[in-house]
């Protein structure tokens, strides 16, 4: 009877692992023809705007949106003194010497660099 059991279970999490693999595998498909498409200059940018978060969201890997939340800033508009001060507050907060967290002190920088990206291209309200 165990064998039964384990034998279902192998089988039932080779079908996921499967699956998910095969899903994978076609997203990954899709993203590479979107990005030749795109090098090529087969689409055009209205065509692109659905599959692409544009440059600073690539360069940084996420959002205006998320890096004021990250920030925890919520005044609009956002001023570049708002986002150094919450950036060197939260930044030496999460020191790693101090206990804190080296992946959060990475999703702190990334986020102060999107804002002033954004700041920059004048991009933030």
């Amino acid at each position: 009877m165990a064998h039964h059991l384990i034998a279902q279970i192998i089988i039932v999490g080779t079908q996921v692992l499967g699956r998910a693999f095969v899903q994978a595998y076609k997203q990954a498909a899709l993203n590479a023809t979107l990005r030749h498409e795109k090098k090529k200059g087969y689409m055009s940018s209205e065509e692109d705007s659905g599959f692409s978060m544009g440059n600073l969201s690539e360069k940084t890997g996420i959002t205006a949106n998320e890096a004021c939340q990250i920030l925890n800033i919520k005044k609009m508009p956002v001023e570049l003194s708002d986002v150094i001060k919450r950036y060197e507050y939260l930044y030496k907060t999460n020191d790693p010497k101090n206990g804190g967290s080296l992946y959060l002190q990475s999703k702190i920088f990334w986020a102060k660099e999107r804002l002033k990206g954004d700041i920059s291209e004048g991009k933030v309200d």
